[in-house]
């Protein structure tokens, strides 16, 4: 059978997504620290427990697909990776039909180049983490939307529900999606809602009742487990016990002002960040100097409504930080894709020379320099070894594993790096004075304390104080290495 030039397209697209993202999956050198808990969760699901991811309610898709992926490779590190690889080169397809619906191939055909070799969609698709599963989902999600409003196809939205509600497994904010979703159903053509209410009533319908009958099951099996319907939140500093009189109302604005005060800052510096500073300049060409997309399209409307929508939510409920915008950086690079081309026909009229004909398109010379430099700038980064301050880590984490002289023990340090690579269980040091620490080591009944530089930041005389009826040294090795890392054997 012989494919279409879209198809090959798109497979050819795929493939180089692939090759890089696995580059890194194979030169990985360590984890991050939210990784370990991920890791931990998927090893339980994958022995049939699922009550201690339900306890800690860490988002449980990410897990349940490591634990799955793990009948396939074995190891669970490995498998986690490889699920970030597998949905970071997947968002391909459904980032290309919708800026391809959106504008055309060609727009489309340059910002899927960009998103593959974007070094933070690069990295996000080889760490342990949530964020290629997440913006995988959310791209799949607005390229459905986009279809399903256009073609007026209510059926359409039973997929919608269940991606929605996957996003609300990958990350605790993804629930927020369904409110999005129903702004685009019921404000979208507001002047013909008596003849399309009937659509969008059906519309509304198919998407909630996916939403509900797949979520509820969920959260009923959370309350059963916990007694709560929802998640204890992280502690706020503004929330002390001297408000606890306050009515809902203050605390609620009072929150907000400490949020936005906090968050706001932050947004500024992390969202050209997270874009990628190298490619704004074609993000300016595609906002701004526009002569050949004159005019914005309603579909960028459509694209703009997904990243506003996910930056209040983060300002105001959520934090702010560069990763957490990764999700609606595939899509919002179609704007550098747009400067892309607008250069590019600037060139052609200016250019004398023959420009080279590449399918149905001509592009300059210059042009092309222009994307090998944005190449140069983005993958030498991007393909970085990623994680490799945490390699020191995993090398203690090894070594503890192998010379620990006990099968089953427990790992007191600042981070889950070590315990996890030495097959152990972790116990995270809380700040406190010489004897506060001690105290917490014993109840925790840790065999091993583990100490680095970050130590200064949870007792900094704590060095210092050590007595021998408390710790014994049991490995130096590492002392004079990364972070100056010294494990202890605790005295029983």
């Amino acid at each position: 059978m012989r494919l279409s030039g879209q198809k090959k397209i798109l497979l050819t697209l795929f493939a180089a997504a692939f090759a890089l993202r696995v580059i890194l999956v194979f030169t990985a050198r360590g984890i991050a620290t939210d990784g370990c808990s991920y890791l931990w969760l998927a090893a339980d699901i994958a022995k049939g427990d699922f009550r201690s991811g339900i306890n800690a309610f860490l988002p449980p898709l990410f897990p349940i697909l490591s634990a799955g992926a793990s009948f396939i490779f074995g190891n669970l590190e490995l498998s986690g990776r490889m699920v970030s690889c597998l949905a970071g080169s997947l968002t391909v397809f459904p980032l290309f039909l919708l800026i391809k619906d959106i504008f055309n191939k060609k727009v489309a055909v340059v910002t899927v180049v960009l998103f593959i070799i974007h070094p933070y969609m690069l990295h996000a698709s080889a760490e342990v983490l949530t964020e290629a599963t997440y913006f995988f989902l959310t791209t799949s999600l607005a390229w459905l939307l986009w279809k399903a409003l256009k073609n007026k196809k209510a059926i359409l939205f039973l997929p919608i529900g269940l991606i929605i509600f996957l996003t609300a497994l990958a990350r605790p904010e993804g629930t927020t999606n369904i409110l999005l979703v129903f702004g685009w159903i019921w404000l979208t053509n507001l002047s013909r809602i008596k003849k399309e209410f009937k659509w969008k009533l059906a519309a509304s319908f198919f998407c909630l009742i996916v939403f509900i009958l797949v979520l509820a099951p969920f959260y009923l099996h959370f309350q059963k487990e916990t007694g709560r319907w929802k998640p204890t939140l992280r502690h706020i500093p503004v929330i002390d016990d001297k408000w606890e009189h306050e009515s809902w109302l203050d605390t609620t604005v009072r929150v907000l002002k400490y949020k936005l005060g906090n968050n706001v800052p932050e947004l500024f510096q992390d969202l050209p960040k997270a874009y990628y500073p190298p490619l704004l300049v074609l993000l300016l060409f595609g906002l701004i100097k526009r002569k050949s997309y004159r005019g914005f399209r309603a579909g960028e409307g459509f694209i703009l409504s997904f990243i506003l929508f996910r930056i209040f939510i983060l300002t105001v409920f959520a934090g702010v930080t560069d990763r957490y915008f990764y999700a609606f950086i595939p899509i919002a690079l179609c704007w550098a894709s747009v400067g892309f081309w607008e250069i590019n026909d600037r060139l052609l009229q200016k250019c004398k020379m023959r420009p080279f004909i590449i399918g149905k398109e001509k592009i300059s010379r210059t042009s092309i320099i222009i994307l090998l430099v944005v190449g140069v700038l983005c993958l030498p980064k991007g393909l970085m070894p990623i994680r490799t301050n945490r390699a020191i880590q995993k090398e203690v984490g090894c070594w503890l594993g192998e010379n620990a002289g006990m099968k089953d023990f427990i790992v007191a340090a600042n981070k889950h790096q070590e315990a996890f690579y030495a097959g152990a269980k972790s116990y995270i040091l809380k700040p406190g004075n010489y004897e506060e620490i001690i105290k917490q080591i014993r109840e925790a009944n840790a065999d091993f304390l583990i100490l680095d530089d970050s130590m200064e930041k949870t007792c900094p005389e704590f060095m210092d104080m050590i007595k021998e009826n408390d710790l014994e040294v049991f490995s130096t090795a590492f002392e004079n290495r990364e972070r100056g890392i010294i494990i202890y054997k605790v005295v029983k």
